[in-house]
């Protein structure tokens, strides 16, 4: 009785087993399904608890750079600003060379260590935090921001962004599409807004600055 017994399981186990392979496979699939591709584009986004992920996406031939050589001076700089920092605020999380294509992502504990570490010079800056913040700072400007980057839209000015001292603002310099944790209102004309908290970023030249205000 026992052996047939255990027959009666193994059959029972050989019945199941293809539905036990089904759903192992769609397990497999919805956990790869749920974890965030890398962009196909420059991309920086920015979470509810102010942490930045930035993925910088360029096309080059094997002329314009060396891999290992950038890889190393980019793992440098992190090192440096980690040192500077006093803990491990900055991390190289990706480095990815394939068919000319160049993919860097690199993670910070907080928009402040982003900012710090990609400011050139005081004429260059990221900014990411509140109105008052960026008042404080010197740094709110004094150009329209119009509802969806579009000029026939209703705008505010310098005046009006400093009415909500409370409200997120943000400053970039370099063309990306960014993904942020608050809806936005109103951009600089070279923000295009693509849906709640995302926008493409393009800047024409190197000095200029996009602008946003949040929620």
């Amino acid at each position: 009785m026992k052996c047939r017994k255990g027959i009666s399981i193994i059959g029972s186990m050989k019945k199941r087993w293809p539905a036990i392979l089904f759903a192992f496979i769609f397990m497999l699939i919805f956990t790869a399904c749920g974890k965030e591709p890398v962009p196909e584009v420059t991309t920086i986004v920015v979470d509810e608890e102010g942490k930045v992920t930035h993925t910088i996406v360029e096309d080059f031939s094997d002329e314009d750079y060396d891999a290992e050589e950038l890889k190393g001076s980019i793992e440098e700089k992190i090192k440096e600003y980690n040192e500077h920092a006093g803990k491990d605020s900055a991390k190289l999380s990706r480095f990815e060379d394939k068919d000319g294509r160049l993919r860097v992502v690199v993670d910070y504990q907080t928009a402040e260590d982003f900012c710090e570490m990609n400011d050139a010079s005081p004429v260059f800056f990221y900014f990411y935090g509140t109105v008052e913040e960026a008042e404080n700072k010197g740094i709110v400007p004094e150009v329209m921001l119009y509802k969806d980057g579009d000029v026939d839209n209703v705008g505010v000015n310098g005046t009006g962004i400093r009415k909500y001292p409370h409200r997120h603002f943000c400053v970039l310099m370099e063309s990306a599409h960014v993904k942020l944790p608050y809806n936005i209102l109103f951009c600089t004309e070279n923000v295009k807004v693509q849906g709640e908290g995302e926008a493409d970023v393009e800047i024409a030249e190197m000095g200029d600055k996009a602008y946003i205000l949040m929620e």
